[in-house]
């Protein structure tokens, strides 16, 4: 999140989920066991972090002072699809995946 922000220059507040998820791949033999991996966060408008709860602390609220208000981006966004590099599975799944968007899209 700190990255977006930095990005946009604006202050993002993100809720995440917290726990265990266990679901089938799409079209693939095998599940998918992990967690999920985000904590809830407040971060500035210049991607500094005012508080943030990471997932092994469980269920909770996060609470921060920000400024409201845009400030100038610190980064310019890059011209590409993801701003993050993916891992070797979530690219794969989403490239096998591809078609089934598209229909939807």
């Amino acid at each position: 999140m700190r990255a977006f922000a930095a990005y946009v220059g604006a202050p993002i507040i993100h809720a995440a989920h917290v726990g265990s998820i266990e679901c089938q791949l799409p079209w693939m033999p095998i599940a998918y066991k992990g967690h999920y991996e985000a904590g809830a966060m407040i971060v500035d408008g210049k991607g500094e972090t005012i508080e943030v709860r990471h997932r092994h602390e469980g269920q909770g609220i996060v609470f921060g002072d920000i400024a409201i208000g845009r400030t100038k981006p610190r980064k310019d966004i890059p011209n590409k699809y993801w701003l993050h590099n993916r891992g070797f599975i979530p690219a794969f799944c989403l490239e096998l995946s591809a078609p089934a968007w598209k229909k939807i899209a």
